[in-house]
This record gives structure tokens, sequence and C-alpha cells, in this order.
């Protein structure tokens, strides 16, 4: 018989140095009112189990390369990659219009840019407690 895995409250996230969230807007500049461009969610409400995958990370200093960028009417985002989420697309929410963040998904699914010129961004592994 299998136990039920406890869901925890709160959420695993990589979160971006103010130095790198200023880096970021500036060669993003926010196209829309509600401005993000703060963190990779890397898990929200993890069981226990995916929480233990990932705990041996918190406050680890991660770098991340950007690579792409998408927008549509409601959103814009930039694709990223980090040796931490092996195998995973990541994003960061730059700005919404109208839309929770989580729209980013529905965003990118839809496809994204190539950037030109990748750049990286330092950022810090934390667990962020509801």
């Amino acid at each position: 018989m299998t136990t039920p895995q406890h869901i925890m409250n709160g959420y695993l996230a990589i979160i971006l140095t103010p130095e790198s969230q200023k880096v970021l807007l500036n060669k993003f500049p926010p196209l829309y009112p509600k401005v993000f461009a703060h963190h990779i969610t890397v898990a929200f409400k993890p069981t226990t189990e995916v929480y233990d995958q990932y705990k041996s990370y918190i406050g680890s200093l991660v770098t991340l390369s950007v690579y792409g960028y998408a927008h549509d009417e409601k959103c814009e985002a930039v694709v990223v990659k980090t040796d931490v989420l092996k195998n995973t697309e990541s994003h960061i929410t730059i700005s919404t219009n109208g839309v929770a963040p989580v729209y980013s998904k529905t965003l990118l699914q839809k496809g994204f840019t190539t950037i030109t010129e990748p750049f990286t961004l330092n950022a810090k592994f934390e667990w962020i407690q509801h």
C-alpha cells in the first residue's frame, strides 16, 4: 500500500538577484503594467518527495542562461536554462496584462524566438513558505 505524499505549503523557486533583475528589465523593458521579472517557479506546493529532490539546492547560487523570448497581448517571458533544472525548459515572466503570471506557460506553448545575444543572470535557489 502506498502512502499519500504530504503537500507542502509554499514553493521552490530560483530567485533573481536584484542586480540580475535590473539587467533583465534593461534588456527587456516591460510591455505590460504588472511587472514580475523575479523568479523561476521550480515547484508550487510540492509533495515532500519533490521537495526532498531539490532541498540540497536551497541557498545555492544559480547561473541562468537566457536564450529565448516570447510575448502576446497578455504576457511576455524569457526562456532560460540552468544546470539545476536539467532537461527542463524554464521561464521567467517579465510582465502581464490582465492575466496571472502562470499564463506564461500557455504563451510559451505557442513557441518563442531565440534571442541573438544570449546572456546570463545570477539567482539563488530558495524555499518560500506560505
